[in-house]
């Protein structure tokens, strides 16, 4: 049985204003680090923009009433491809074909596309059997363009998808 006071501890990753937004009115009490001075938002706090303030906190007198209890059916988007979105499907929605590669024959090593081949190796190395794993990655070494890390991606996007078929299958 521990002795500490803490029974819980809450990690939350916001940019600073969403902590000031939602922390910043929430009484907890502390000090500054650097400068020792009291934290917390007191509801007067302003911006300074050419000598005008601006106060960025908007505050309700109470509870709003106005809200909608339901959500009436949505309009059509007019985008042809792009349906409305329907909540009450019961069925999972069929998967769209990936969008053409851009850019086929240049190189992975750009941009973000090299971690993402990483996450996708992880993926096939995990649904694989193990005696496969050499020949996974002999052909995820001969990766070069866009168009060859499609082709491996979508090889694995195959594997998840029969995987999730199967355990669906067995619930």
């Amino acid at each position: 049985m521990s002795t500490s006071p803490i029974e819980h501890v809450l990690v939350l990753m916001l940019e600073n204003r969403s902590f000031d937004h939602m922390l910043g009115f929430s009484g907890i009490t502390g000090s500054d680090a650097a400068t020792g001075q009291p934290t917390g938002l007191t509801g007067t706090e302003t911006n300074q923009y050419s000598g005008q303030s601006y106060s960025p906190l908007l505050t309700l007198a109470g509870p709003r009433s106005d809200a909608p209890l339901d959500l009436g059916t949505p309009a059509d988007s007019g985008v042809s491809g792009c349906p409305p979105l329907d909540f009450g499907v019961e069925s999972a929605p069929q998967p769209q074909p990936p969008p053409p590669v851009t850019r086929p024959d240049e190189p992975v090593n750009e941009g973000n596309l090299a971690g993402v081949l990483q996450s996708a190796l992880r993926s096939d190395l995990a649904l694989s059997p193990a005696a496969t794993h050499s020949k996974i990655l002999a052909r995820f070494s001969t990766i070069k363009t866009r168009a060859e890390a499609r082709q491996y991606a979508d090889t694995v996007r195959q594997k998840l998808r029969a995987v999730r078929d199967n355990a669906s299958l067995g619930s």
